[in-house]
């Protein structure tokens, strides 16, 4: 053997020593540590790979380390300290976990430290999870989208407090008290913490929870509850019962209950309906789905839709009254839709499937080139968002849905970097979407006064919803990424909305608002010059003048109202939101026009305009009051039913709506019995909520209650008056027509002074609009002006309004209806609005009025005659004139009835118009063939109405209250739109419409030759 071949073989043999002798070291420590890792994964069953049975290696697995956080130069971190909260003993080992950058958990360490990589300060979204060991997990969270959770810099260190759970629980019975065994309980818990980032991360049931299940007493618990909630919202569903409304369950009104484990909720066994869906050729479908009203079908709050069973059957228990859409979708089927009406009886419906219709197409962009990956969102169909659909298209663009409705389904289209769009997709043709280029719109933010950029600042999103209009709807609160950075903006145009503008604050400054950017436009550049303003600054003290530290102040604006719920939370995340400091004091940005502040704090309420912080920067909180009452229906308690506390809008001098609501709200027991605290003083309106429809309601305004400082009001709703009894009739050509349901329907006092017209006078009103509304703004400001308006404002207030029902055979009852003049207005809605009818089919009304009773009260229904249906259309030339209640300038009362046997020159005060009517009044007010009459626009309340002494001839107006008159002139006549004269034969049908010009006059020609002798006379 060579000396050559015998040293490469001795490498050789050593080299595979060594190799044996790494992956010998290798197994040695990979094994251990995968079987840690292993250790760490969660399984189907609940266990993990910690239970898995390994062999011995001789080698002792302990937990793993922190890993070291990298700390790359200029990187911002946070050092988090997790304590026990009892003990406020460091924590070791605690899961620590941040959105930034999608990265992995860090743990603490021995002392309870772990250090937090952190986004910059222009970052939109920031937030922290903290949890393990048994503990109630926590969230840090910072928004820039949202005032509650924006404002402030994410801070370097935090210190996170880490409870235990305690246990909550009780009992779910139905409407006789009896306990309902296998009922699904859902929880939500609203624990408020120092910090306002901070929160409690814990859901029972429901959406990323486990199940709560009620055992056979009806009873059940939930052993990882927060202690010492402020608020807790408690729902639970069985199909074998109505279905809670809303879906997301009700704030708990006695929160001790809950950890005392008494709580009772009650179920309403409600009216069976049951169904049975079938296939063209009349065999059971099964497994379809069957939503519930105006839910996503197979996104239904916390509970699943139910299916079809083998004999394609499904149950729901609805109210009595109740209106309802059922949404059913089967694979291979089109989709169905069907309207409900409950009565007060049990109610069986059959649902025939038809085949399934196809939506293809394809998406392009400008220049005609393929759109691959472009998401399709489902809006609409025939009226509701209830279709569980969405699709994408292919890497060549084309998209197609095989289970679609024979009629037309509206998507939102969006693709990266392109301009979305939205667009109606009509079944088994080609549909083509475009897509549009994308604008960008750059903008630079600076001080007007220097010039130099500004660093911290916030934009609001304005839409402009039609191509041809300047009116911009601001969206505060919209999530939106605009690409801030220091001293200006970037971002992509991506929305359909043909107009949008720009709204930008910064404290220091006042705000300040863009032009309007069109789509389609190009790049757009910006530049956006703040006016330096002085920060709006109050102190908050308590009753006793000490300051009062971690208040919340909230603040309206005129075209911004804010929403806050039982005196804590505020709802619209766009709203101002300020908290006190240890000094007391509120600090936000400038404002240039007229504000409302509230502030919200335990120690009481307080609330102050510009005018009054002008005054003095002081506001003094008001210590919260209660309301106790028990609420009736008729003879019997109003059994767990919703109430709630709403205040009057208050206006400011000059018109404008400055509104700060805030609802509160609460439930009665079996005994119709509640309380709602933390109510702040002054005068509330308690309200009974009506159910509408399977997952919304509206409230009857039944009794206003003044609440005083730290006092208890105590309060009797409901149970005087009588019950009004009715029916309505539809006429047959709705009837027998699919897709329609009952709308809105209410019962309201009569109360002329809350409609009456300010005294305009008569050469003011043939003025323009702008001129018109200016005289209202001086005129209101005016001592005459104020008493109007208080005046206006009172007999609003003392309106009584209490929506209603209608049952499926047309019937309906409204109880508790006190003695007075009522009008009452129904309207029928279509599933899908068409253009021309203001979203309704038709609409009526009755008027009536309710003698006195002795004590108050009878069980005797008062019943109005039948109440016929109206139906809206567009008024074309053929068409009979409807009829409605009109008040002429003379005080007599007048109808088109009145004037059928003569022609009639119809004008709706059309200014444009009025010397052509002149000279044809002038030529044909001698003759009796030709009556002229012009109708004002608005609405009239009173015996005499004003007279324009510009028009010569007979004119009226619509009286207010008639049923729904406003709506038939409105809708039938096309006001928006049509600006010219009508003809009217002595049939009462249309002759002619739209006539301007000298057109007027060639229609009465046509119709009735050359003027007659005889003079016309008014009806």
């Amino acid at each position: 053997m060579k000396a050559d071949e015998t040293a490469s073989q001795s490498q050789g043999s050593s080299t595979k020593t060594w190799l044996l002798i790494a992956v010998i070291l290798l197994l040695a420590v990979a094994v251990p540590v995968g079987l840690y890792f292993i250790s760490k994964i969660p399984f189907s069953n609940g266990s993990s790979g910690s239970n898995l049975s390994v062999p011995d290696t001789g080698i002792t697995v302990g937990p793993a380390p922190a890993p070291a956080a990298p700390q790359p130069a200029g990187r911002r971190m946070m050092d988090m300290l997790v304590v026990d909260q009892q003990t406020k003993q460091p924590v070791s080992d605690m899961e620590v976990q941040s959105n930034f950058r999608n990265g992995g958990a860090v743990y603490t360490d021995a002392s309870g430290h772990a250090r937090v990589a952190l986004s910059g300060n222009n970052s939109n979204y920031f937030e922290i999870r903290v949890s393990g060991h048994k503990y109630l997990p926590m969230r840090l969270s910072w928004n820039r989208f949202d005032s509650r959770l924006g404002g402030d810099d994410i801070p370097t260190s935090f210190t996170m407090m880490m409870e235990r759970g305690t246990t909550i629980g009780g009992k779910i019975v139905d409407d006789a008290g009896q306990p309902i065994a296998g009922a699904t309980v859902f929880v939500y818990f609203n624990k408020r913490y120092p910090n306002r980032h901070e929160r409690v991360d814990v859901v029972g049931s429901g959406r990323g929870g486990q199940p709560i299940h009620t055992g056979n007493d009806g009873s059940w618990t939930f052993a990882d509850a927060p202690p010492d909630c402020d608020q807790v919202t408690l729902g639970a569903w069985d199909y074998g019962y109505v279905l809670p409304d809303p879906q997301v369950g009700q704030m708990y009104a006695d929160v001790p209950k809950l950890y005392d484990k008494t709580a009772t909720l009650v179920l309403r066994r409600g009216v069976a309906l049951d169904g049975t869906v079938t296939g063209p050729d009349g065999e059971p479908v099964v497994g379809a789905t069957v939503a519930l009203g105006n839910m996503r079908n197979g996104r239904f709050g916390n509970f699943p839709v139910p299916k079809t069973d083998a004999s394609g059957k499904f149950i729901y228990h609805l109210d009595p009254g109740q209106h309802t859409t059922l949404t059913i979708q089967a694979p291979h089927y089109a989709p169905e839709m069907k309207q409900i009406a409950m009565g007060g009886s049990e109610q069986s419906i059959s649902i025939s499937l038809t085949k399934a219709h196809r939506i293809f197409g394809r998406v392009v962009d400008s220049n005609g080139k393929p759109v691959p990956d472009a998401e399709f969102d489902f809006q609409n169909w025939r009226g509701m968002q209830t279709l569980n659909v969405d699709f994408r298209s292919d890497p060549s663009g084309y998209f197609h849905w095989n289970e679609a409705p024979a009629d037309p389904v509206t998507f939102n289209v969006q693709a990266p970097n392109l301009r979305g769009t939205g667009i109606d997709l009509s079944p088994d043709k080609e549909n083509v979407v475009n897509l549009g280029a994308v604008n960008i719109v750059r903008g630079s933010v600076v001080n007007a006064a220097t010039g130099k950029p500004i660093d911290n600042f916030q934009i609001t999103l304005g839409i402009v919803f039609n191509a041809n209009d300047e009116q911009v709807n601001w969206q505060p609160g919209w999530n939106q990424d605009f690409g801030k950075r220091a001293g200006g903006f970037q971002f992509p145009y991506i929305w359909s909305f043909p107009g949008i503008a720009l709204r930008i604050e910064a404290k220091g400054y006042l705000p300040a608002e863009s032009r309007i950017v069109r789509a389609g436009q190009g790049n757009v550049m910006l530049s956006m010059k703040l006016e330096p303003g002085k920060d709006i600054t109050a102190t908050v003290h308590a009753a006793d003048g000490s300051v009062v530290s971690g208040a919340l102040g909230v603040m309206a604006l005129s075209d911004q109202q804010a929403y806050v719920e039982n005196s804590r939370d505020v709802m619209n995340m766009g709203t101002p939101q300020a908290t006190s400091g240890a000094d007391g004091v509120l600090d936000f940005a400038p404002q240039k026009g007229d504000f409302k502040i509230a502030v919200f704090a335990d120690a009481g309420y307080a609330e102050a305009d510009r005018a009054d912080l002008e005054k003095s920067p002081d506001m003094k909180l008001q210590p919260y009051g209660r309301i106790e009452g028990r609420m009736m229906v008729g003879a019997n308690p109003a059994a767990d039913t919703g109430v709630d506390l709403q205040r009057m809008a208050q206006f400011t001098g000059n018109g404008d709506r400055i509104i700060i609501q805030d609802q509160l709200s609460g439930r009665t027991d079996t005994d119709g019995k509640f309380v709602i605290d933390r109510v702040p003083p002054g005068t509330w309106s308690v309200c009974r909520r009506v159910p509408i429809s399977s997952n919304g309601w509206t409230e009857a305004r039944l009794v206003d209650v003044e609440v005083a400082p730290g006092k208890t009001a105590l309060v009797n709703v409901g149970g005087k008056g009588r019950p009004v009894v009715g029916k309505v009739v539809v006429p047959s050509s709705i009837l027998n027509s699919p897709g329609w349901s009952f709308g809105f329907c209410q019962i309201t006092s009569r109360n002329d002074a809350a409609f009456a017209r300010p005294p305009m006078p008569a050469l003011v009103q043939m003025l323009p609009q702008a001129a018109q509304q200016q005289w209202m703004e001086n005129w209101l400001k005016t001592d005459a002006g104020k008493t109007f308006l208080a005046n206006q404002q009172k007999a609003m207030a003392q309106r009584v309004n209490i929506p209603f029902s209608i049952s499926a055979d047309g019937s309906f009852r409204i109880d508790d209806v006190l003695a007075g003049s009522y009008q009452v207005a129904v309207n029928i809605r279509p599933d899908q609005p068409q253009p021309g009818t203001m979203g309704l089919l038709a609409v009526g009304g009755a008027e009536l009025t309710i003698p006195e009773m002795p004590g108050g009260r009878s069980d005797q229904p008062f019943q109005i005659d039948p109440i016929q249906m109206i139906p809206l259309q567009k008024l074309a030339v053929g068409d009979q004139l409807p009829d409605m209640p009109m008040r002429s300038t003379d005080g007599k009362d007048l109808k088109f009835a009145d004037f059928q046997g003569k022609y009639l020159l119809l004008d709706f005060v059309n200014r444009e118009n009025l010397g052509t009517l002149k000279d044809a009044y002038t030529e044909y007010s001698n003759d009796s063939r030709l009556a002229f009459l012009s109708v004002n626009r608005g609405m009239f309340v009173g015996v005499l109405p004003p007279r324009n002494p510009g028009i010569p001839w007979q004119q009226a107006w619509v009286v207010a209250g008639g049923p729904n008159a406003s709506m038939i002139l409105f809708n039938d006549f096309d006001l928006q739109n049509s600006r010219g004269e009508w003809l009217i034969g002595p049939d009462g049908k249309v002759l002619a419409k739209d006539l301007s010009g000298d057109a007027i006059e060639m229609a009465i020609i046509t119709a009735i030759g050359p003027p007659a002798t005889q003079p016309a006379k008014s009806p």
